[in-house]
Formats: C-alpha cells, sequence, structure tokens
C-alpha cells in the first residue's frame, strides 16, 4: 500500500517550489513512542530530495 492512496490527512505540505513536472513524495507519519503504531497522517516531501527518476 502507498500513502497516496491512503485516506489519512496531509499534515505536512512541501512548502517549497516544485517543478511542475514533478510531485511530491509521500510518506507515512507514525510515532516511535509505541512499537506498534499506527500512522498519523502523510507528510509530503520534495522530490529533489526524496525520490530517483523513474
Amino acid at each position: 500500500a502507498s500513502p497516496s492512496g491512503s485516506d489519512l490527512p496531509v499534515l505536512r505540505r512541501c512548502e517549497a517550489d516544485i517543478p511542475a513536472h514533478l510531485a511530491p513524495a509521500q510518506t507515512w507519519l507514525e510515532t516511535l513512542g509505541n512499537h506498534d503504531s499506527e500512522p498519523l497522517g502523510v507528510v509530503d516531501l520534495h522530490p529533489d530530495v526524496f525520490s530517483v527518476p523513474v
């Protein structure tokens, strides 16, 4: 399963400019307070830093 298909809220959006031909990478945000924690939401990440070209 991927974060983009999730019903979880986007808790943080990438505020940096993203080129029109790219989309933000997304990941789940979890807490480290519990070993069996459920995702709290989704975080947008800048594609220049957190993804690779396909």
